[in-house]
């Protein structure tokens, strides 16, 4: 059972609190000054403390910042009526997972941050073992972890942004500049908003307010770019004119840029005179969420593991916003309740987010392992050999690969998955547009080559002389073929895979045949089934996410077509549908 100490001078404050929090399964204890409640402290070892930040004597401050020290592992709740973005900055800085400002509209808040500060909690102890581990790593590890920790808490946005960024500041490449700042998207997915920025010139604020995506020429800037892309960022000399905006480019192409710029110090703008420009977008495959800029001193060269890091607090800071995302995802559809089919697949979906940001966390610490191995254990090994701790480590290594590995896989499993729920609910807006069927089987063809050579399989294109245009939605056409070709070449090791294309009646025809494994029988009428494959009753078992039909399905009923499947079970499958021409 969670262990409670409640602290506060206001006596019918805490016992209210205490009626409240009764309701659920937690002990409750009382304390009505700061001094009991730091000898209840010693004597309990409470999972959470809430204390109240003005107290005579003994202040909420004295008591967080000696439980932090002795105690570090209890969460420590603020509530007061003096907050504030200041005093909750203050306060996270010292170690506070949040803070609650009173009086209360409503318990519910604090209790659905008490059910954060335990989720923290539990995670803080399932690591505990590895932070032990790495108390020795590089300084870049250390400011990971704390990034991380203000990830997991609960906290408004703005707060969460600034705390990372006063963070980051310590990083070695922002030592001499300390200038950086966030860009988010908010309301219009076209214009990034200045969320936070640290040490930015009042001139810069003003100016970089509201941006929008590709506010400068991006011809003009990547024809100006050249040099060393290896490490995913390109270096430059050139000089950009006054006036070109280097996040909205970044965020346009969803491409970091990494520019040495001199263009504004004329004017005095940034204090540091020529400088380094490091934009790097906030964002997944599919959708920008903002962008990170790092204000870097002329000359200085980011090495792989700093470049690593920047990676990491990019992928911490995708998951928090993505967090928002689902958050207000999940707002609006308790506001629209009655419309139960909507309802179901934002909660769905708000699932599958909640699922990306410890993923995000998991991959994050592996990727921290992996830098602490490479910069402070082999180095070692390299001058005192070891046989056997050299194995160990190899071992360790290879588990981390597995782990992202496997990490990416699930994440490929959520894409897939909130893909298919916005499908099954029917609440997308779907694009009507005169689209030519042969392009699209081209353009496949044209992804797909380079997947096809490494499994040496041939792929050929019966196609109907005929018109093949059809109205609907090119990038969904795209993806229906793209998963039924990407299909066959999974389940075929020999041979290779035809695409055919002709009409049927007022009927397009599309079919997908393939020389693989073929299908069962008893599984044509699952194939099209979530989480069913064919992988699963194979030796070999490719792997895959199991929607990807399901998909395909979504897609060619929207357009009141059918889709079918067909194998003996012994030599290849063909894949066939249908879609009525408009």
């Amino acid at each position: 059972m969670t262990k409670i100490l409640i602290i506060d001078d206001e006596v019918s404050l805490t016992q209210l609190i205490k009626q409240a929090l009764e309701r659920s399964d937690f002990e409750i204890f009382i304390a009505n000054d700061g001094a009991d409640g730091l000898k209840k402290i010693d004597e309990l070892n409470p999972d959470i403390v809430i204390t109240d930040l003005r107290m005579p004597k003994v202040s909420g401050m004295d008591i967080l910042k000696r439980t932090k020290k002795e105690h570090p592992l209890i969460e420590i709740i603020i509530i007061t009526g003096h907050g504030g973005v200041d005093s909750a900055i203050e306060a996270m800085r010292e170690g506070a997972f949040g803070y609650v400002e009173k009086p209360f509209v409503e318990f519910s808040v604090l209790e659905l941050e008490i059910e954060k500060a335990i989720k923290r909690r539990s995670l803080i102890l399932e690591n505990k073992e590895l932070e032990e581990k790495n108390k020795s790593s590089y300084i870049l590890q250390q400011l990971v972890q704390e990034i991380l920790r203000v990830n997991i808490g609960n906290s408004d946005l703005t707060v969460k942004l600034k705390v990372i960024l006063e963070i980051l500041q310590n990083a070695p490449f922002l030592l001499k500049t300390r200038q950086a700042a966030i860009f988010v998207v908010e309301d219009d997915p076209e214009l990034l908003m200045m969320k936070s920025a640290l040490n930015y010139p009042e001139e810069i604020m003003n100016r970089c307010d509201i941006i929008k995506f590709d506010n400068c020429s991006t011809s003009e800037v990547f024809k100006c770019l050249s040099g060393d892309t290896s490490s995913g960022h390109t270096l430059s000399e050139h000089t950009l004119s006054q006036g070109q905006c280097l996040c909205g480019s970044a965020a346009k192409t969803n491409t970091p840029l990494y520019v040495e710029c001199d263009c504004l110090c004329s004017n005095e703008v940034f204090s540091t005179g020529k400088h380094i420009h490091y934009i790097i977008p906030i964002s997944t495959s599919s959708y920008t969420y903002g962008v990170l800029a790092l204000i870097i001193e002329s000359g200085y060269k980011i090495n792989s593991i700093e470049e690593d890091f920047i990676k990491t607090v990019v992928s911490i800071l995708t998951g928090i916003l993505e967090h928002i995302l689902a958050e207000k995802k999940l707002l609006s559809a308790k506001n629209i309740a009655e419309k139960s089919n909507k309802l179901k697949s934002d909660i769905l979906s708000t699932v599958a987010h909640e699922l990306r940001t410890p993923l995000t966390s998991i991959l994050a610490f592996c990727g921290t392992i992996k830098m602490s191995l490479t910069d402070m254990i082999f180095p070692i090994l390299a001058e005192h050999p070891d046989e056997e701790v050299t194995e160990e480590i190899n071992e360790i290594r290879n588990d981390l690969k597995i782990m992202e590995i496997e990490g990416d896989r699930l994440t490929n499993l959520l894409n897939d998955f909130l893909d298919l729920t916005k499908l099954e609910s029917g609440v997308l807006n779907w694009k009507e547009e005169d689209v030519n069927f042969v392009e699209i089987i081209n353009i496949v063809i044209s992804n797909m080559r380079e997947l096809l050579n490494k499994k040496n399989l041939s792929l050929e294109s019966q196609i109907e002389d005929a018109s093949f245009n059809i109205l609907g939605e090119k990038g969904r056409f795209i993806q229906l073929i793209t998963n039924l070709v990407g299909n066959a070449i999974k389940f075929t090791e020999i041979g290779g895979i035809t695409i055919r294309l002709n009409i049927a009646g007022n009927n397009l025809r599309c079919e997908v045949e393939d020389t693989g494994h073929g299908i069962p029988p008893d599984m044509l009428s699952k194939i099209f089934e979530k989480f069913q494959q064919v992988g699963d009753v194979l030796v070999d078992k490719p792997k895959g996410t199991g929607l990807g039909l399901p998909i395909c399905k979504e897609i060619v009923t929207h357009y009141k077509g059918k889709i079918w499947a067909e194998s003996d079970g012994q030599n290849g499958s063909k894949f066939s549908f249908t879609i009525p021409m408009k």
